[in-house]
C-alpha cells in the first residue's frame, strides 16, 4: 500500500515539474 501511495507522489511531482519545464521554454 505505501509503496502505491509513493508511486502516487512520485507520479505527482514529475507531472509539476514537466508543466514547469514546459511553461519556462513556452517563455
Amino acid at each position: 500500500m505505501h509503496a502505491r501511495i509513493y508511486l502516487f507522489a512520485l507520479v505527482l511531482v514529475l507531472n509539476n515539474v514537466n508543466h514547469l519545464i514546459t511553461f519556462s521554454l513556452g517563455l
